[in-house]
Parts: C-alpha cells; sequence; structure tokens
C-alpha cells in the first residue's frame, strides 16, 4: 500500500524550511501551539488529552529531518483505533536553493488501510498549507484547541 506523500514549493529558503521543522518556534507556529523538546524526543499536544511523541532519527542541516513516532494518543469521531501512527515514519525531504523550497514529505505507515487514514489525509494537507503560510507569510494555521 502506498503511504501519504506531498510535495509543497514554497517561496523561502532550505534554511527556513529546515529550522520550521526542528525548532519549538518553528513547529508551534505551523503545526501544534504546544510542543515539548527534549533531547531525541519532541511531544506535540493537540488539546487536552490528544498528543503525538517522536524520536529525531535524522536530521541533515537544510536537507532532511527523519521522525519516527513512539506514543500517540488521538480520539477521532468514529475510530476506536487512538494510536495508529506508532511505529510510522515521517520523512521530510528538502530541495532547492535561494527563496524557493521543495519539501517532499512521506509519513511512511499511513496508509489507506488504517482507519484514520482520511482524517489523517486531510489533516496532513491542512498542516502542510500552515506549513507553506508560515515559511512565505509567517503566519501559520496550527491546531487551535
Amino acid at each position: 500500500m502506498d503511504s501519504y506523500k506531498k510535495e509543497i514549493i514554497v517561496k523561502s529558503s532550505p534554511e527556513k524550511a529546515y529550522k520550521a521543522l526542528i525548532t519549538e518556534e518553528g513547529l508551534e507556529n505551523w503545526w501544534t501551539p504546544t510542543v515539548e523538546m527534549e533531547d531525541h524526543r519532541i511531544t506535540f499536544r493537540f488539546g487536552e488529552k490528544d498528543y503525538v511523541v517522536v524520536q529525531r532519527e535524522r536530521e541533515i542541516e537544510n536537507k532532511e529531518v527523519v521522525w519516527r513516532v513512539s506514543e500517540q494518543y488521538f480520539k477521532m469521531q468514529n475510530i476506536d483505533k487512538t494510536d495508529e501512527w506508532v511505529g510510522t515514519v515521517m520523512y521530510w525531504e528538502l530541495s532547492g536553493e535561494g527563496l524557493e523550497t521543495k519539501i517532499s514529505f512521506t509519513h511512511e505507515g499511513l496508509e489507506p488501510k488504517l482507519d484514520c487514514y482520511l482524517t489523517c489525509e486531510k489533516g496532513w494537507d491542512y498542516f502542510l498549507e500552515s506549513l507553506k503560510s508560515y515559511l512565505e507569510t509567517g503566519k501559520g494555521t496550527p491546531h487551535s484547541s
């Protein structure tokens, strides 16, 4: 099965895109305002109960960021499973130069066979547009409680 993949082209440098993926400030401005970073672990909170914890597996400056999901709890309407992302891997590949960057995102393991796929696909589409907006205008549309 095919994992979720999407490419976006942003009017921003690879350096700025990389910082949006590896710094608390960057992540808070396009994904969720509640980010906790410690060593190789990042916790993202979405409201009071929902969260995802990733392990930072690889970071190549201005080129690549890789996270493996180690914990998750998302309660979605009409979906019983709350941890389908555990064990999945998020790959962010950056290419380009100057003020144009291609961001290739793959959420390996987020596949159509998962109960959450359609909801998660819409979520990623939304948050990748938020990332694009943040990089181009300084203002993203992160999760709000």
